[in-house]
């Protein structure tokens, strides 16, 4: 029976990030918080990390959003360290491509000029994911190129070297 009830706690904040996701994307960044907070507190209520790393980069967009920076990097740096504790290339990538458009965002625009390059050419790049950056390279219009001498450097080097832990 407990198990059930992680089971249902994991699947409603699955809904809930959903529903938190569709408001960030529809600009109310108010439901959004509160979809993806209630989001993350049943997530950890059933004991599970695997949804809590698109919770928070959803919650560092509704931040971005609204303008709230410092939200937003203790949430693009707290999705980060959940990649990290399960060694998800897809989700340390996407850490990634928000930690850029933060970057990009507060005018560090060099710095997000290479992470997001590293980004969208990296082998293990989703399509979704690729063409998420390359819309936003192109509403920005920011050209990027591969950067050879960083291709073969490992995403959670970004992390430890880029991230927001300077904040």
């Amino acid at each position: 029976q407990i198990r059930q009830q992680y089971a249902n706690a994991y699947r409603v904040a699955s809904a809930r990030r959903s529903l938190g996701l569709l408001a960030v994307a529809e600009g109310d960044y108010s439901a959004a918080r509160r979809e993806l907070e209630e989001a993350r507190r049943l997530y950890e209520e059933s004991g599970r990390l695997d949804g809590l790393g698109t919770t928070h980069l959803g919650l560092a967009q509704a931040a971005m959003g609204e303008g709230n920076w410092e939200t937003a990097v203790q949430q693009i740096r707290q999705a980060l360290t959940y990649a990290v504790q399960l060694q998800s290339v897809a989700q340390g990538l996407d850490g990634l491509w928000r930690w850029g458009e933060y970057l990009w965002a507060v005018g560090r625009h060099d710095e997000a000029r290479t992470l997001l390059g590293y980004a969208l050419h990296h082998q293990n790049a989703s399509g979704l994911l690729q063409r998420r950056i390359s819309a936003f390279l192109a509403a920005q219009q920011i050209a990027v190129a591969r950067d050879e001498e960083m291709a073969g450097v490992d995403w959670e080097w970004w992390v430890q070297c880029t991230a927001p832990a300077s904040f």
